[in-house]
């Protein structure tokens, strides 16, 4: 469910990215996340590593289901391949 949000925001997300101020961006881009999963009553977590936020969907047991990296630069994402993300 959480890449359908990001699949859905991408040009949005983008478009943030190049904000002549970057923290600007940034914030804008967060704020517009947050505001969807909690729309869509998503239970959520997120992790920051360098210039990522790993958005982790969680289930009602709070076990992750979904994760998706955000590039904080480029407000491009990529669904990330779960089983390999809970090997780190």
């Amino acid at each position: 469910m959480i890449s359908q949000i990001f699949a859905n925001m991408h040009i949005t997300l983008q478009s943030m990215a190049r904000s002549k101020i970057p923290q600007r961006g940034i914030f804008r881009m967060a704020e517009k996340i947050t505001k969807m999963l909690v729309l869509k009553q998503i239970d959520y977590d997120f992790i920051f590593q360098d210039n990522i936020v790993y958005f982790e969907e969680l289930n009602k047991d709070g076990k992750i289901v979904e994760v998706v990296g955000l590039d904080l630069d480029t407000g491009k994402y990529t669904v990330i391949d779960l089983e390999e993300y809970l090997k780190r």
